[in-house]
């Protein structure tokens, strides 16, 4: 079956001038005679059997119609071993060449329309024909016309457009990608999908201040504060701010009250919180809701950034007995000197003492001690063996206006027991 599909396929092949070009016209042309000549020998000689019977001249027909076939035959061959083929690399050469330059506007405003410039390029020397260029933004940008259609570009020529489009998120923002469909010689093409890079969506016509102090005291409360102006000539509607706080702080709440902001207006905001960890810490995160021209417009996550939180000044003094005896009580002295100006309540030590140590109340607390004074407590201790032992740890803690205030455990060191 293969020389007949070969037979079968250069005459459709040629027929529909898929090779193209003046070759390809010539042999289209061709075939168009090829068939005008074999229908006019098969029709004479047909006709001519009763007139003239000779044999020979009845099979001339078909030696004609094979002879004239030669021709379309080689041409095919030569279509199927290496004329597809270079012709594709050639054409695959033109499809890359063609490229698109693109450029954002030099400030990209949040809830407004702004302009893609766009640039498609042909520097080859073919004419690259029914143009489509599509933009795929994230579901964060809006855009009512992401797809154009360019027409036809000529050799070595360029065709410019833009796309509007409507950022919803200000911040980097990444804007998703474009791909480019085209036609060479009725042949379909599409580029493989270019990624733009990140932008920065800005809110030049919305001042932001926020103002979270610089001084956190642990178990205190603090302040931190929303200044928020609407500079545009445009109504911003149901503004609200929403804060996430991290698990170190507690706070009053998280949302503020929703109202319009007309042009000019200014919009504040204050939040309660009050750390619950002491060091530096993270305060979270806030967002700024609003509506422009009826899309939902988002500022942030903006993070509040990292802040120090002091704590009370507190100093332990542990003082063993100078001998340990074992099988018999051992008391462990434990003062605690307040050196801050907060007054301290239940401050607590709970034992966590290794298996070779009993202690019949291993939780020894102190009620209250006021400001630049000292407490004493003690715990008693019952070594099992003697010999060297690890007393273990014992795990401190304190609170301020109601708030636990965890530190870290005390080490009581290896002592030599009796």
């Amino acid at each position: 079956m293969g020389p007949l599909n070969d037979i079968t396929r250069s005459i459709t092949y040629t027929l529909q001038n898929e090779a193209g070009g003046r070759t390809g016209i010539f042999f289209q042309f061709y075939v168009f005679l090829w068939v005008m000549l074999t229908t006019f020998f098969i029709v004479t000689r047909i006709l001519s059997v009763t007139s003239r019977p000779d044999p020979i001249y009845l099979a001339s027909a078909p030696l004609y119609v094979a002879l004239l076939y030669t021709p379309i035959y080689v041409f095919w061959m030569y279509e199927k071993k290496i004329g597809i083929e270079r012709r594709r690399v050639r054409e695959m050469q033109v499809v890359d060449s063609v490229n698109v330059d693109h450029r954002f506007a030099d400030s990209v405003e949040l809830g407004f329309k702004n302009p893609l410039y766009l640039r498609v390029n042909n520097p080859t020397g073919k004419t690259i024909e029914n143009i489509w260029l599509r933009a795929v933004f994230p579901a964060t940008v809006l855009s009512s016309k992401p797809v154009l259609c360019l027409g036809s570009l000529e050799p070595g020529s360029s065709v410019c457009a833009n796309i509007s489009f409507v950022p919803l998120v200000a911040g980097s923002l990444s804007m998703g990608y474009y791909d480019l469909y085209f036609e060479i010689d009725r042949h379909k093409h599409q580029k493989p999908p270019f990624f733009f890079e990140n932008i920065n969506v800005n809110h030049t016509y919305l001042q932001l201040n926020v103002d979270p102090g610089d001084k956190f005291r642990f178990g205190y409360e603090s302040k931190i504060s929303f200044k928020i102006v609407n500079k545009s000539n445009i109504e911003l509607g149901e503004l609200h701010v929403k804060c996430t706080f991290s698990d170190h702080l507690s706070y009053d709440t998280a949302f503020s009250e929703t109202k319009n902001l007309s042009p000019g207006s200014v919009f504040n905001a204050t939040y309660i919180i009050t750390p619950r960890k002491g060091g530096d810490i993270e305060l979270g995160s806030f967002e700024v809701f609003f509506k422009l021209g009826g899309n939902n417009c988002k500022i942030g996550p903006v993070p509040f950034g990292k802040y120090y939180v002091r704590i009370p000044e507190v100093n332990v003094r542990i003082k063993m007995p100078e001998s340990l005896y074992s099988e018999v009580g051992n008391s462990i002295s434990i003062y605690v000197d307040n050196k801050s100006d907060d007054i301290l309540h239940n401050v607590c030590f709970n034992s966590c003492f290794s298996s070779f140590i009993e202690c019949h109340d291993p939780n020894a607390c102190i009620g209250e001690i006021q400001p630049q004074s000292s407490g004493f407590t003690s715990l008693v201790v019952k070594p099992i063996n003697p010999g060297k032992i690890d007393f273990g740890n014992l795990n401190f803690s304190f609170e301020v206006n109601e708030i636990i205030c965890q530190q870290e455990p005390l080490d009581l060191g290896i002592h030599k027991v009796v």
